[in-house]
Formats: structure tokens, C-alpha cells, sequence
């Protein structure tokens, strides 16, 4: 084992020992090519000044490590109009539409109920698996969400049909379209018109309001 010589300066202390033996000998020299540590690249002049290349291979690698963590991004967050969804869209609601104009003569219209519910399940999936990918889901924004987006148009539908019953029905048909205003309101129609099927129910065709149950199957 190597030790630091005594003179007659004294001892020599430990550490200038430790920095000569790493001048004579770097420790990346074994590793190095034969281009000196210091060397300029060639477009450079000069090279005692430059940073060592192995700074510089070390600064890459940690560049490169920096971009492969980034997530990816995801595509509704780049792309936020698909055509393709809104030429599915037109298709279900016309076939709903010509479904409930001549029910004889487009007896497979009511498909179009199918096709709306594979859109939002897709749409709202998608968002939910690219929030919580990112970290940033929240029922709080989700449901705000809906609510901005839903609730105006849902607002004017609840408000005149509500006016309309309060004019041609009865007392007894009143009470009943004042409940479903109010789980609609909710979303929660699907449960009220399940709980009220049976046999004394009354014609699907006297429930203004039944169209609404696909919300609350949605939410």
C-alpha cells in the first residue's frame, strides 16, 4: 500500500496526496478514446477551454431521459373534433327521427339509441382514461361538465313541457309529469319510469318525458 513520503517539510497531508494520484491517473481515462479529454470538437478552435466531452455525454443522456419520461399526448387532447362521430351522430338521430315519423317503414330505426349510447360511452371513457392517466380527474369537474353542457337544453325541454301539462292535463296527469320534471332534472329518470312499469302503468305514449331515461342510464 502506497503511503505519502516524510520530509522535511513534514507530512503531507492526505488529500493533495489523493489529488496528484488522480491528475497522474483520471479515473475515465481507462474508458476514454484516444481524443484528449479536453479536445475541442472540429469546428471549435483551441480546446484547454472547452468543457470536458464526458460533461457533454452526460448532459445528452440526461436530455434523452427527460424527453422519454414525457407522457405522450393523448388524443383528445390534441384533437377535439372527430367527423366521423358526428356523421355517426346524424346517422342515429335521423334513424330515430324517420323511426318515430313511419314506424312501418323504418321498423329498425330505434337502432339509432344503440349507436348514441357505443358514442358516449366512448367519448366519456375516453376522457376519464386520459384524465386519470395525467392525474388531474376530478367527479367535481366531471360532473360540472356535464352539467354545462347538458343542463340548458335540458332547462328549456323540462320547462315547456311543464307548461304545456300545467294547461291540458288533468290534476292526477300534472302530479305525475311534475315527478318526472323533477328526477329528470336529476337524471335520474331511468329509475322513476322502472319503478313505475307494470301493469297499471300508463301508455308510453303520455310520458312526454320518456326520452330523458338514456341520460340517467349515462350518468
Amino acid at each position: 500500500m502506497l503511503t505519502p513520503r516524510r520530509g522535511a517539510l513534514g507530512r503531507i497531508p492526505l488529500i493533495y496526496y489523493l489529488v496528484w494520484r488522480v491528475k497522474e491517473n483520471p479515473p475515465y481515462a481507462s474508458c476514454s478514446s484516444s481524443i484528449p479529454w479536453n479536445a475541442a470538437p472540429d469546428n471549435e478552435p483551441g480546446g484547454s477551454m472547452q468543457p470536458p466531452r464526458l460533461l457533454q455525454n452526460f448532459k445528452t443522456i440526461q436530455d434523452n431521459a427527460a424527453s422519454m419520461t414525457t407522457p405522450f399526448p393523448l388524443p383528445h387532447a390534441t384533437d377535439n373534433y372527430r367527423p366521423d362521430i358526428d356523421g355517426l351522430r346524424a346517422f342515429a338521430v335521423l334513424s330515430v327521427v324517420l323511426y318515430h315519423a313511419f314506424p312501418k317503414a323504418v321498423p329498425g330505426g330505434y337502432v339509432g339509441v344503440d349507436i348514441f349510447f357505443v358514442i358516449s360511452g366512448f367519448l366519456i371513457s375516453s376522457i376519464l382514461f386520459g384524465e386519470m392517466t395525467e392525474h388531474r380527474f376530478s367527479f367535481t369537474t366531471f360532473y360540472g361538465r356535464r352539467i354545462r353542457r347538458i343542463f340548458p337544453a335540458l332547462a328549456v325541454c323540462l320547462a315547456a313541457v311543464l307548461a304545456y301539462g300545467f294547461v291540458v292535463l288533468m290534476p292526477s296527469e300534472l302530479a305525475q309529469l311534475g315527478k318526472h320534471v323533477f328526477f329528470s332534472a336529476g337524471f335520474l329518470s331511468n329509475i322513476v319510469l322502472w319503478r313505475e312499469s307494470g301493469y297499471f302503468d300508463s301508455a308510453a305514449s303520455l310520458k312526454p318525458l320518456l326520452h330523458l331515461w338514456s341520460l340517467g342510464i349515462e350518468e
